[in-house]
């Protein structure tokens, strides 16, 4: 009690130091160049998906049928949204960009 009173720094100091010991013994700290981690992963290999990504999965396992992606119809039809996407993204883009320069012309 008396040093939790009278000397707080030293027991920082002491809990610094256990808390480094604990992380040295317990986890592996390789360099980078060694390490696993440095290796070409993609996310779906770990395991990891956003929930939009898992929100879509689930949403094309329910409302389509087995194979949808390979249907060439399909594949058209996916072509020709994501023209449409990347035009509704180019202009609104420039409507950003215009309206950036309106605001600092104003200024």
């Amino acid at each position: 009690m008396y040093l939790l009173l009278y000397h707080p720094g030293w027991v920082l100091l002491a809990g610094l130091i256990a808390g480094g010991l604990y992380i040295l013994k317990r986890y592996d700290l390789t360099p980078a160049e060694n390490s696993k981690d440095n290796e070409e992963e993609k996310p779906e290999d770990k395991g990891f998906t956003t929930y939009e990504e898992r929100a879509e999965k689930e949403m094309n396992n329910t409302k389509f049928k087995e194979g949808f992606k390979n249907d060439i119809k399909w594949q058209t039809l996916a072509k020709k949204v994501g023209k449409h996407v990347e035009k509704a993204k180019d202009l609104e883009e420039a409507a950003m960009r215009a309206e950036a320069q309106n605001i600092k012309n104003m200024r």
